[in-house]
């Protein structure tokens, strides 16, 4: 679930003496029935805006394997690494057709606006290209037993600056 103001938007925490920011009651809580195996993927914009759904899934089910009710920490951060990877690949992509370009081509049909900074597929009618951003993800395995280890694989990964 998107945690926006607007599209493009998203909240944001931080000290409020240096920014704008969000605040923590502003957060959404959710209750979730899980089962041992199930998998959860938590993540930025950076991610959910470059992948959809069903290309995150995918990714998920070809990184851990079926029996994944008990999987090595190295195993859970490939899986992570993978979905940030392919996020960084699809939000360099100018021709890819990502759930920020769905969500934009929308906006403008809606408003009538040209968006500048988007390239227009003809041949589908839609705006193409990713979103560059801070790409985070953090992959957990849900499991019966205490791991003896910290089985949740944290990656993330910062866009270049332009200094």
């Amino acid at each position: 679930l998107a945690m926006e103001f607007e599209p493009n938007m998203p909240l944001q925490m931080g000290h409020p003496d240096f920014c704008d920011t969000s605040y923590i009651e502003d957060a959404q809580v959710l209750e979730l029935s899980l089962a041992p195996g199930d998998v959860v993927v938590m993540g930025s914009d950076g991610l959910f805006d470059n992948l959809f759904d069903e290309e995150i899934a995918a990714i998920v089910a070809d990184a851990l394997p079926p029996s994944a009710g008990s999987c090595s920490q190295q195993t859970i951060q490939r899986c992570a690494q993978r979905l940030v990877e392919a996020a960084r690949d699809y939000s360099v992509d100018e021709g890819s057709l990502t759930p920020w370009s769905e969500r934009q081509t929308q906006l403008q049909r809606e408003s009538e606006m040209e968006k500048p900074f988007f390239f227009r597929s003809k041949e589908v009618g839609y705006l193409t290209g990713g979103k560059p951003d801070d790409i985070t993800c953090a992959v957990a395995l849900i499991q019966t037993k205490k791991p003896e280890a910290d089985l949740f694989g944290f990656i993330g990964r910062k866009k270049k600056s332009s200094n």
